[in-house]
Formats: structure tokens, C-alpha cells, sequence
């Protein structure tokens, strides 16, 4: 699927538990702080929690009439909050959906980092245009100013860092049922050097107990292009078997990029098994780019990975 994807920064005075919950009811407090971009924001389906869809009715400033969104996931714990736009002219005729993965992170002076990650699911080759995923921020009116906190007025009064981002996507369709596979996929760093060892040479945990926050550095074997990487374990969810991870040090990167996010995803499907799915975003430093046989090789590895994980995980039950 060709995909677009960018990334919003904001810095915040605010703790990160003040900002996720304020996020968390961004459904009630949107229509109040910036109804010319959220006219309403309704509930269709569920209680609020994971799987519930609400329809955006928006307001005079935005382009677009309407989209229906449905909640993937909330970790109330790691501050992270996904959500799908799956229905609307917001998706302007060209997109299958819009993921947005966000993440508040505690900052040391006691405040925070907003994050946000959105990904644009085009349907063929067309690609939304600059002018509509880097459009502007909308400004609150001054009456409208002096009667919100200003926590609010720093969430929706955006000043945009757009970093240059590539994204992939990988898929692969499996037998076996969402909960094996999504428990294997967790043991990956016991897995993957024993059923691949010549793309993972050895994994080993240098901070963390395997949980959030968890720091390892693989070290790759010779079928593949770099030596070594440090990953951060960003989010696990074992209820909507959810995996989020980040490479932030490391020759993979390339010497062009910050960082490459991972979001993975495991979904039951009809038959009783499931779908792997990971969205992989490189998040460039400058204009530079990795290439498309980097990103064709890259894909290719993922894919081969997860078969190599899942066909070993049948046979080693014990492993994990």
C-alpha cells in the first residue's frame, strides 16, 4: 500500500498525565475550544473505550464535511492513544484510512512531548497533496482565549514540526490464531536469533525488565547490510495485540535518519487465524531519503522474519 505519513511535536509545561487526560476527552472539549474545526464530534458504537466510533462533524475552517473514526487503542498507563479515520470525505476519494499513533512523552523539566504519528493509507498511487497534511494551524479567537486554559490552547493551537518521513507497510496472513501469534511475536528477542540467526545474531536487553521502556540492541547477522541498533519498547497492548517500538541508535539507521517507528498490529481474521500487520516509518533527519531497494530489501526481510518466527514458534512451543 503506498502510504504518506508525518509527525507533529508539540512541547508542553504540562505533566504527561494533565495532557493525556485532556487528549483522552479531546471528543467533549474540541466542539468547546475549536467548534470552526470540530462542529460535533458524536458517538455512534461503544462505551468510549477501545473499538468505539464516533463521527467528527467538522466546522467552517476544515475542507471536509465529515469522518467516522474508531478507537484502536488506549494505554492510560504509557500515555499512548490510537485511532483510525476509516469513513469520510476526509479521506478525499484517494485513501483507504488514517492511522494516528500518539504518544506523550515526560519530559525532565517535569512537563511533557506531545507526539503524534499519522499515516495516510492511499488506495493506489495518488497521494494527498502538501497543502492539505501541512495546512496550517487554526487560531482560537481572543474571547474564546481568555476563558480556556491554556493547556487547551497549547493542544489545539498547533505549530506543526513536519519531519521528511518514508513509510512501508508489511502483511502477512497466518493460520494460526491471533493470540499464538501475537505471544510469540513478544518473544521475539528469545526467537528471532535461534530461528534466523543470519539476520539476527543476538538480541540482549541492556535496561528494562521487558516491559515499556525495555532497551535492546540487536546485532545483525551477515545477510544483513548493518551491524547493530538500539530499540525502545514504546507500547505493548495484549488486549488488542498491539506493539510499538522505535530504533533510535545504531548503523541501521543509515546516518539520514532520527529514528524508525514500528506500529504492529495482530488481527483475527474469518478462519480463526489472523493478519500480521506492522507499519515501519523512517523518520529522515534532512531531505535524504533511504532508497527504494533499501526499502523493497527491507520489506522483503520483515516478511521472511515473521515466517521464520512463526514456523519456529510451531515447532519450539517451549521456547516461550
Amino acid at each position: 500500500m503506498t502510504t504518506v505519513s508525518i509527525e507533529v511535536e508539540v512541547a508542553s509545561t504540562y505533566p504527561a498525565e494533565t495532557v493525556f487526560k485532556v487528549f483522552n476527552n479531546f471528543h467533549d472539549i474540541a466542539p468547546k475550544v475549536n467548534p470552526q474545526a470540530f462542529k460535533s464530534i458524536e458517538i455512534l458504537e461503544g462505551d468510549g473505550g477501545v473499538g468505539t466510533i464516533r463521527l467528527f462533524t467538522f466546522g467552517d475552517d476544515i475542507p471536509f464535511t465529515s469522518g467516522k473514526f474508531k478507537q484502536d487503542v488506549i494505554d492510560a498507563s504509557n500515555f499512548t492513544y490510537n485511532y483510525t479515520f476509516f469513513e469520510g470525505d476526509n479521506l478525499m476519494g484517494i485513501l483507504d484510512s488514517i492511522n494516528h499513533y500518539v504518544k506523550i512523552v515526560p519530559s525532565a523539566e517535569g512537563g511533557c512531548i506531545f507526539k503524534q504519528t499519522v499515516i495516510y493509507n492511499c488506495k493506489g498511487d495518488e497521494k494527498p497533496s502538501a497543502e492539505n497534511y501541512m495546512r496550517k494551524p487554526i487560531r482560537l479567537s481572543r474571547p474564546m482565549q481568555l476563558h480556556i486554559p491554556k493547556l487547551i490552547i497549547n493542544l489545539y493551537c498547533i505549530n506543526l514540526y513536519v519531519m521528511t518521513t518514508v513509510s512501508i507497510e508489511v502483511e502477512v496472513a497466518s493460520q494460526y490464531p491471533v493470540e499464538t501469534v501475537f505471544e510469540a511475536f513478544m518473544a521475539f528477542h528469545t526467537l528471532a536469533p535461534k530461528a534466523i540467526p543470519q539476520v539476527f545474531k543476538s538480541i540482549e536487553t541492556l535496561e528494562g525488565d521487558g516491559g515499556v521502556g525495555t532497551i535492546r540492541l540487536f546485532t545483525f547477522g551477515d545477510d544483513v547490510p548493518f551491524k547493530s541498533g538500539k530499540f525502545k519498547l514504546d507500547a505493548i497492548d495484549e488486549i488488542n495485540f498491539t506493539y510499538n517500538y522505535t530504533f533510535f541508535e545504531g548503523d541501521n539507521l543509515m546516518g539520514i535518519l532520527e529514528s524508525i517507528n514500528y506500529y504492529v498490529k495482530v488481527v483475527p481474521s474469518d478462519d480463526e487465524g489472523c493478519v500480521f500487520r506492522k507499519t515501519v516509518i523512517y523518520n529522515c533527519k534532512g531531505d535524504e531519503k533511504p532508497s527504494i531497494e533499501i526499502l523493497n530489501f527491507e520489506k522483503e526481510l520483515y516478511e521472511k522474519t515473521y515466517k521464520a518466527i512463526e514456523a519456529y514458534a510451531a515447532s519450539h512451543a517451549e521456547a516461550y
